[in-house]
């Protein structure tokens, strides 16, 4: 009996031990972006939506410590409700959260850790997991599943501003059924989503945001 209750002593050390562990680098990757107090950058986004053809769009990034963000475009954009720094919002806290290592994954041919975090207490984060390159401390993949947009998966591609985590391309996969195509958009889209614009969609949809000419003011 001892030995086995020294045993589960140990399992609990180890999960416990492991879970500081995932808890640590998930902060420590924050901090990377903890360090901008704001940004503005160019952006193109292109998508790829069923029963939707859209042009890409270009427009101005703007995000101001801690969390205003907002895209400014001419013409349509389609975006999930949460802002691309949505996933940012719940890494600051340590304490509201549990997170475990959930296996490695090579991404672009370099290793990942993957990191599954589950809040405490969140009316709308249902799971959150991150595929973090352990030597650059960049987040290269997330899968954040909320009650609002369902399952989203978002991948990063990273250029001169990786210092401040932030990313040259982000790419989002989304569950398009839980998107709403407004009617009073159907005049923008071309004759083949025209015939569309009052229905449901379903499936995946793709939107890429390309970044470039950053402006980064640092946090004093």
């Amino acid at each position: 009996m001892k030995k086995y209750l020294t045993l589960g002593i140990a399992v609990l050390a180890v999960n416990l031990i492991q879970a500081q562990s995932s808890s640590s680098m998930l902060l420590s990757v924050y901090n990377k972006f903890a360090k901008v107090q704001s940004y503005k950058a160019k952006v193109e986004m292109t998508f790829t939506i069923p029963g939707v053809a859209m042009k890409p769009v270009i427009g101005m990034v703007e995000y101001k410590k801690p969390s205003e963000y907002r895209i400014k475009t001419q013409g349509i954009s389609f975006m999930p409700k949460q802002s691309p720094l949505y996933a940012w919002t719940k890494l600051s806290d340590t304490t509201k959260y549990d997170a475990y290592e959930g296996g490695k994954e090579t991404i672009n041919g370099k290793e990942n850790i993957i990191i599954n975090l589950i809040p405490h207490n969140d009316s709308d984060l249902v799971l959150a997991k991150f595929w973090i390159h352990p030597q650059s401390l960049l987040i290269s993949k997330s899968q954040i599943t909320t009650k609002s947009n369902g399952t989203v998966t978002t991948m990063n591609t990273y250029g001169p501003q990786s210092s401040y985590a932030l990313p040259d391309k982000i790419t989002f996969t989304v569950d398009v059924s839980k998107f709403k195509i407004p009617k009073a958009l159907a005049a923008d889209f071309t004759s083949s989503s025209k015939k569309n614009s009052n229905k449901d969609f379903s499936g995946q949809g793709i939107i890429t945001m390309t970044l470039n000419a950053y402006e980064v003011i640092p946090t004093k």
